[in-house]
C-alpha cells in the first residue's frame, strides 16, 4: 500500500464577534457531535442556546470519526443500552435534520482467525444478551464468512454478524446538524475558547476572546478536554484522552459489503483494531490505533504501518487499494469506561456530556442532555451516566 497523508480539509465558518455580554438559557461548550446534538435538541424545545467552540465546528474528534454506529462492539453495560437506543432513534433524528447523511443499516461482521478468539467472542455475546434490547450476533462458520466477504483471508475461521449496526457520513452529519441548529435558533460561535467560568448571581459567566456569555445552565461537551474545562468551573470530571489514527483509501466500489472488524483480542482489550467501513462513495475507512493518556493527534508512520499491516493480513484480496488520507484524533474515555451525562453536583447548573462512542451515541446522547437540562423525564435510563458516581468513589 502507498501512504499519502493528507490533512482533513477546512470546514465552513468564521471567527465570530459578539457584544460585550450575551445572555441565554443555556451555553454549550463544544461544537462537536455531542455538543451540537445537545444544543439542537434544546433548540427544538424552545431553549435559547449559544454554543462556544474554541476553534472550528467539529475540529476535535467529531470530524475524524470512522462513521460506524456499532452496538456489537460495545461492552455489555449502560453504554450498550445507550448505543442501541441511539441506533433506534437515528432514523427519526435524521428525518428531523432533513438529510439521511448516508445512513445505512449495513450491519457489522467481527471476524476471527482462531477458534479460541471465536469462543471468547461467544462468551462476550452471551453477556451482551443480558441487555434486553440486544438481540445478539449470529455466528458464522468459515464458509459463510467468506461467502459474505470474499476479500477476507483464508485464515479467517468464523465471524459474528449483527445486522442492526449502521454507518453514517460524519462530516455530512455535522453540516446537517449545523443547518438544523440555525433553523432552531441555536447560535454557534467559533473561535470562542472559554478562558474563565464563574458565578454571577443565579447564572454562570463564561469569558472568551470574542465576548462574555451568561446562562443559568452550562453543558460541557468538550470530549477529551472535559477535565480541564470542568476545572474552570471549580469541579472535577475524570476523563482520559486516548489518541488514535485511521486511514481512508481511494474509492473501490464493491470491495466490501458491510463494516468488518478484526481484533486480536475479541474482548476488545487491544491497542489495535482492524476495522474497515465501506463508505457509500466506495472509499474504505480503515482503523484504528489506541494511545492512552495523550493529546498528541499526530499522524505517525508507526501507526500507519500497524493499520496497513493488519489490513493486509485480514483483507489480502483488496490490500493493494491506495491510501488517500490519514486522520488522527483524540477520544474521551471516562475513568470507568461508561459515558457521562448528568448534572455535576459540585457546580450547580453545570451538566457534563462525555461520550465513549461519540458518533454512535450522538443522537440519543444529545436528546438525553436536553432531558437533563429541561428536567424532563429521561428518554433513556440516566442513572448509570450520572457523574456523581465518581464523587461516591472518593
Amino acid at each position: 500500500m502507498r501512504l499519502d497523508h493528507w490533512p482533513a480539509g477546512p470546514r465552513r465558518g468564521m471567527i465570530d464577534a459578539v457584544e460585550r455580554s450575551v445572555a441565554s438559557d443555556c451555553v454549550v461548550i463544544g461544537a462537536g457531535l455531542t455538543g451540537l446534538s445537545a444544543a439542537l435538541h434544546l433548540g427544538w424545545r424552545g431553549v435559547r442556546v449559544h454554543v462556544l467552540e474554541r476553534g472550528r465546528i467539529g475540529d476535535g474528534t467529531s470530524s475524524k470519526a470512522s462513521g460506524w454506529i456499532s452496538a456489537q462492539l460495545r461492552t455489555p453495560n449502560a453504554l450498550l443500552e445507550l448505543v442501541l437506543a441511539s441506533l433506534a432513534y437515528y432514523p427519526e433524528f435524521l428525518r428531523r435534520l432533513g438529510d439521511d447523511c448516508g445512513f445505512e443499516r449495513c450491519g457489522s461482521l467481527v471476524v476471527f482467525d482462531s477458534v479460541s478468539q471465536l469462543e471468547q467472542r461467544q462468551m462476550l455475546d452471551a453477556t451482551q444478551r443480558e441487555v434486553a434490547t440486544f438481540a445478539g450476533a449470529r455466528f458464522l462458520d468459515a464458509a459463510e464468512v467468506h461467502d459474505l466477504e470474499p476479500a477476507l483471508a483464508p485464515e479467517i475461521v468464523g465471524g459474528a454478524l449483527f445486522e442492526e449496526d449502521a454507518q453514517v457520513e460524519p462530516l455530512r452529519l455535522l453540516e446537517a446538524m449545523v443547518r438544523a441548529a440555525a433553523d432552531a435558533g441555536v447560535v454557534v460561535h467559533q473561535g470562542a475558547e472559554v478562558t474563565h467560568v464563574g458565578r454571577e448571581g443565579a447564572a454562570w459567566r463564561l469569558r472568551t476572546p470574542i465576548g462574555s456569555f451568561t446562562a443559568p445552565r452550562v453543558v460541557i461537551a468538550t470530549g477529551a478536554w472535559t477535565t480541564a474545562v470542568a476545572e474552570l468551573a471549580g469541579t472535577d470530571v475524570p476523563v482520559l484522552p486516548v489518541s488514535g489514527q485511521l486511514l481512508v483509501t481511494r474509492p473501490r466500489k464493491g470491495a466490501l459489503r458491510r463494516c468488518v472488524v478484526y481484533q486480536p483480542d475479541p474482548r476488545f482489550a487491544t491497542k489495535l483494531a482492524c476495522g474497515v467501513r465501506p463508505a457509500v462513495d466506495g472509499r474504505l475507512w480503515i482503523g484504528t490505533t489506541y494511545r492512552a493518556g495523550t493529546f498528541d493527534a499526530s499522524i505517525t508512520a508507526e501507526d500507519s504501518a500497524a493499520i496497513v499491516g493488519a489490513f493486509e493480513k485480514v483483507f489480502p484480496g483488496i490490500a493493494d487499494t491506495p491510501i488517500e488520507q490519514a486522520w488522527a484524533g483524540v477520544r474521551p474515555v471516562p475513568a470507568d469506561l461508561v459515558p457521562i451525562y448528568g448534572a455535576v453536583r459540585s457546580a450547580d447548573g453545570v451538566i457534563a456530556a462525555v461520550p465513549v462512542a461519540g458518533l454512535a451515541e450522538a443522537a440519543a446522547g444529545g436528546r438525553l442532555v436536553a432531558d437533563i437540562v429541561c428536567a424532563a423525564p429521561p428518554s433513556v435510563a440516566a442513572d448509570p451516566f450520572d457523574p456523581a458516581r465518581f464523587a461516591e468513589d472518593d
